[in-house]
């Protein structure tokens, strides 16, 4: 069995640089890397995770819907696609926060249904 090599996208102009998986989309990879990207749906409808391709190469994982957001030559939705080299990536609608966002411990002490089950 041969190890698949680790492939690393670069947010510009001077983002992060986070590892992406083998198995899931590059919003994926940067979700579980606790990487700030802009998303919203996860199923390449609202056009949130639309990303300029700088540099690499990536292949679709989810055929597109015909509620899919159209995107231009030289773009992808993160959540529907997954990389097949490195790539360097560009957000023209968004930047990326000053800090990291704030994590919390939290313990859940009671779960209320809030209507009756159907």
């Amino acid at each position: 069995m041969t190890n698949s090599p680790v492939h690393f996208c670069t947010v510009a102009p001077d983002g992060p640089r986070f590892p992406l998986g083998n198995a899931g989309s590059i919003l994926d990879s940067a979700l579980a890397e606790g990487v700030a990207v802009p998303f919203s749906c996860k199923r390449g409808e609202c056009g949130s995770c639309r990303a300029q391709v700088l540099e690499g190469n990536f292949e679709r994982i989810a055929p597109p819907s015909e509620a899919a957001y159209q995107v231009a030559d030289g773009e992808l939705l993160m959540c529907q696609c997954r990389a097949t080299t490195d790539l360097r990536l560009h957000y023209s609608h968004w930047r990326t926060p000053a800090r990291p966002a704030a994590r919390y411990a939290a313990k859940i002490v009671a779960l209320d249904a809030v209507a009756p089950k159907r």
